[in-house]
């Protein structure tokens, strides 16, 4: 397999000012169905080693899922990258393909059975003290990312 970096042209802040990250994690791998699983394994791994907070780290692994998912039901990609990356303040997360897919702007009717994972995967972002959206590079393929808030909420 090739390397290829993964490029984040135009992704909104913070993901776009990488300096201000203290860790970070870059992985590229050949999309299967078996890339989601992995790449929650890592996801898993990191924030623990991290120290993430758990709610973060789980709303993490169902984002990076989904947008697994949908490069592989939707892109016709081969390859796939992870990228995490982390400050006192932010998750960031972005999930890049190089296949041909955009996600639907419209809902989806009640009865349709799916359609509905970017709209949850913004739920999350927001309840997280983020937000998450989709870019599509000049280059090719699509770049998903979401911002997660690391600060503790008191929710008494």
């Amino acid at each position: 397999m090739a390397t290829t970096v993964l490029q984040l042209e135009r992704v909104p802040a913070p993901m776009a000012d990488a300096a201000r990250h203290r860790r970070q994690m870059v992985c590229m791998v050949e999309l299967t169905p078996q890339t989601a699983r992995a790449f929650r394994d890592v996801g898993r791994l990191i924030g623990r080693m991290w120290r993430l907070p758990a709610p973060v780290e789980d709303a993490a692994l169902v984002i990076v899922s989904e947008y697994v998912a949908n490069a592989w039901q939707h892109s016709g990609t081969k390859e796939v990258a992870l990228r995490l990356s982390a400050s006192a303040a932010v998750l960031s997360l972005a999930v890049r393909d190089y296949g041909t897919w955009h996600p639907r702007a419209d809902r989806p009717e009640w009865w349709h059975e799916n359609g509905r994972g970017l709209a949850v995967v913004r739920r999350l972002a927001r309840e997280a003290g983020g937000s998450a959206g989709c870019h599509h590079p000049a280059s090719g393929g699509t770049i998903a990312w979401a911002h997660l808030g690391l600060a503790v909420r008191n929710t008494t």
